[in-house]
């Protein structure tokens, strides 16, 4: 990287709009409940990053004078989603659950690569030394449904299904080739499916009127992906079309506890965690660059507990805390040992984090106005961004608290809020960005600065 480089050659503004859509209805019997959830979720995003550096490195333009350059990226995700359940509310030992959910999400991303003048802004016209976009489809289904016995007045047996069925469709278009020349057009459409049945059973003991005792098995999955290829190509390197799912089984057993006249709740489990096919990034180069895509690696396990108490000990007064602790780690090497080894620690699963907060609520005076004040403070624990110091960009990310203090006042309908996250301003760096293996210095992301908002709000 040349020593005078500054990271603002170009300006980079940012740009994000989002929409958010629920609705909910209900309809109830004696027999039991139906409800019918729909939403739709549409952001928009725009963002600007200096490109000089790369240009320099791919097309050996100078980074300070013709190869003065942004990516522009825009970002396109709206996501329609629905679900129908009915919950019985039989007389006698058997309830049930069913129901069936649907979701169709569309992407589309487009990314740029245009010149930029002598005072680093972006002309109309600019010149581009790349332009492609991906368009990407991905449509779920699924079936659930479960079934609950009685077996004892305070023994409760339930078990689970869930049928899904996940289908992706992405396809990538080359407007402008990498260094400036006409474009290869539509690439082939790349697909990754998976269907499946996973399940869930729950044994329930109600221990006494203030304990309940659970143990619980259940499956999991994740889906599938592709890796970008007109991205991989531009850094000269292949990599897999996709990727597939990675699956998992989780044991649980925990307790509820309700103490004090419900003044007090406390609540603990611990649990284990069998996941295989496990979802990694790994890095392939070409000698000078890297470029990072999604792979599948071994097996890992999980062991952990996790605890919360929930304490009233006055009227207005509430007082909760959490804890969780999660030894995460590789059971066996990933099939390229050299990304993972058996006993590696997961990649950004802190073994401790956690939570505490305390608000305090009381009219004020006879004016029928209620005020609240409260304080909160959530803590991550230490991680690491790879398996293992060994591998390329490592990073260790430190762990770091958060504070936040609020206060409002309220009447009937209406509501007046001051909120403040991030009390301390704190920085520490909480993930790292890899821009451009080999040619850009990497990328650092911190927490939300100080944040002092005003917010009020009205019911109808």
């Amino acid at each position: 990287m040349p020593a005078n480089y500054q990271a603002d050659v170009v300006r980079s503004p940012y740009d994000d709009k989002s929409e958010i859509y629920n609705v909910t209805a209900n309809y109830k019997r004696s027999f039991g409940t139906v409800t019918a959830t729909g939403s739709r979720f549409v952001r928009d995003t725009g963002f600007v990053r200096d490109a000089s550096l790369a240009a320099q490195a791919f097309f050996g333009l100078p980074y300070d004078t013709t190869g003065r350059s942004a990516l522009v990226q825009n970002k396109h995700r709206k996501v329609d989603s629905a679900e129908l359940r009915f919950a019985s509310d039989f007389k006698g030992p058997v309830q049930m659950l069913v129901g069936a959910f649907m979701q169709n999400e569309d992407r589309y991303y487009r990314s740029s690569w245009p010149k930029a003048d002598t005072t680093g802004n972006i002309p109309a016209n600019a010149a581009l030394l790349l332009d492609r976009a991906v368009n990407t489809q991905i449509r779920e289904r699924a079936i659930f449904g479960e079934l609950s016995y009685k077996i004892l007045p305070d023994l409760t047996f339930t078990a689970g299904a869930r049928w899904f069925d996940f289908k992706l469709e992405q396809q990538s278009v080359a407007f402008v080739a990498a260094g400036g020349g006409a474009g290869a057009g539509a690439g082939p459409v790349l697909k990754t499916k998976d269907q499946g049945v996973i399940g869930r059973f729950n044994l329930a003991y109600k221990v006494s009127s203030h304990t309940n005792a659970y143990v619980q098995v259940a499956q999991g999955y994740r889906s599938g992906g592709t890796n970008d290829q007109t991205a991989a190509a531009l850094a000269n390197v292949v990599v897999p079309d996709g990727y597939g799912s990675d699956q998992l089984w989780s044991y649980e057993f925990g307790l509820k506890n309700t103490l004090l006249d419900r003044k007090l709740y406390l609540n603990g489990a611990v649990y284990y965690i069998d996941w295989s096919n496990i979802q990694v990034s790994q890095q392939a180069t070409n000698g000078t660059v890297s470029f990072g895509y999604t792979g599948n690696g071994g097996k890992a396990s999980v062991t952990g507990f996790e605890a919360e108490i929930d304490a009233r000990p006055l009227p207005g007064l509430r007082l909760t805390g959490s804890l969780n602790y999660s030894n995460a780690k590789l059971d066996r090497d990933n099939p390229v040992a050299a990304t993972g080894r058996k006993g590696d620690h997961i990649p950004y699963v802190p073994t401790w984090s956690g939570a505490t907060g305390i608000s305090y609520s009381a009219p004020v005076g006879a004016s029928g106005l209620m005020g609240t004040i409260g304080a909160d403070a959530t803590y991550q624990g230490p991680m690491d961004t790879k398996f293992n110091s060994t591998i390329d960009n490592w990073q260790h990310l430190n762990g770091y608290w958060l504070i936040g203090l609020r206060a409002g006042i309220s009447k009937d309908a209406w509501a007046v809020n001051l909120n403040a996250t991030n009390l301390s301003n704190n920085q520490t760096v909480i993930n790292f960005n890899e821009i451009v293996p080999g040619v850009y210095p990497l990328g650092y992301y911190v927490s939300r600065p100080r944040t002092i908002t005003l917010s009020g709000s009205v019911k109808f």
